[in-house]
């Protein structure tokens, strides 16, 4: 989406602040820090980054994160937010966090015998929607999905088969408020109705 966003348009009164820490080796348009450097540029506002891993393997390692003063301020802004634009993750060996190698086998398997469907800022829920106690191996560097569903205005920006049960769990959660995605998508969801 960050792609599309072409040229300027200036937003007084605006702050952009990443949700997730960032994926070291990500690819072009899938680092939240470029990502959300493109959004600051378009709409001409000043971006507060997370300056933190997306997860971290140690529940020690995430505490002292969460206590550094920039990463609290940083995601105490995001909890007050009064729109999120996002994407899901899905529980496919497609996705970015598969892809970049983000969760060892053991988690995968632990998610999976969680019954897991998809990421919300690298924190997971099941196909009811319902969040996922995650294991001390897994901590993310984010807001969690109560202080995300307090966020008023939720945009969910995602398509593509390998993410329709994502979608569906997340709408059922009630994570989203607003939903941009493909026509095939679309009919799926309407077809689970």
């Amino acid at each position: 989406m960050a792609d599309a966003l072409v040229g300027r348009r200036p937003v007084t009164g605006v702050q952009i602040v990443t949700l997730v820490g960032g994926l070291h080796n990500a690819s072009r348009g899938t680092n939240t820090f470029e990502v959300s450097e493109r959004w600051g540029q378009y709409f001409a506002a000043p971006v507060r980054t997370l300056h933190a891993p997306v997860y971290v393997q140690n529940e020690t390692t995430s505490l002292a994160l969460a206590n550094d003063p920039g990463i609290q301020q940083a995601l105490e802004l995001a909890r007050k937010a009064s729109i999120v634009v996002y994407s899901l993750g899905a529980m496919n060996e497609e996705t970015t966090m598969f892809q970049l190698g983000y969760l060892a086998p053991e988690q995968k398997r632990f998610l999976s015998e969680k019954g897991a469907v998809a990421d919300i800022g690298c924190r997971w829920i099941d196909r009811n929607g319902i969040t996922i106690e995650l294991p001390s191996s897994i901590n993310p560097i984010s807001i969690s999905l109560a202080d995300f569903k307090n966020i008023p205005t939720r945009l969910a920006v995602v398509g593509g088969e390998i993410k329709h049960e994502a979608v569906h769990a997340a709408l059922r959660g009630g994570f989203m408020t607003d939903l941009v995605t493909d026509e095939r998508t679309a009919e799926y969801l309407l077809s689970t109705v």
